[in-house]
């Protein structure tokens, strides 16, 4: 019997065609059309403000996080495993016997893009999820940002960062 007896090809239904490659590979050097062309900075004044909140946090403490600012309204984000140290120095770890400084300790960095929810809910209630009172809990760190696009439709600013537009 095989390691991979009950291996199954997954079959995507999605055209991933490249609509960029494929006019380059043609013969045609035309660039691919697009909704609209996009120009910075803005021409709207009154725009709707964009934040970007980079949370870094206990690596347990993330469902809680998660789940916490779904129930607030923050649908999307961006988690990534990171190391650092801050005030806590690193750790002392025994290997083999002998202790060994570490100094990097394993966190994450959860990135989140605000416009609807308030910037003060959303650090609250993430204060109130990662809090234990102890060396560690975290950090937010609070950006403003210019513009943002969404790529498949060239939306920017407040509409790129609502749900997803049946066209």
């Amino acid at each position: 019997m095989s390691v991979y007896h009950d291996f199954a090809m997954n079959i995507d239904t999605m055209d991933w065609s490249d609509a960029y490659l494929e006019a380059q590979t043609d013969g045609r050097r035309e660039e691919v059309e697009l909704h609209k062309p996009y120009v910075y900075p803005p021409i709207e004044e009154a725009r709707q403000p964009l934040t970007k909140i980079e949370i870094i946090a206990r690596k347990e403490k993330l469902e809680n996080l998660k789940t916490a600012l779904n129930d607030i309204g923050i649908t999307g984000m961006t988690v990534f495993p990171v190391t650092g140290c801050g005030v806590q120095k690193g750790y002392n770890e025994f290997y083999r016997g002998v202790p060994v400084a570490v100094q990097l300790r394993a966190k994450i960095r959860v990135e989140v893009v605000v416009a609807k929810v308030p910037v003060d809910e959303v650090v609250n209630t993430v204060r109130r999820v990662l809090y234990t009172g102890h060396v560690g809990d975290g950090k937010i760190f609070i950006y403003t940002l210019d513009d943002v696009v969404r790529v498949r439709t060239g939306e920017s600013g407040y509409d790129a960062m609502q749900g997803a537009s049946s066209e």
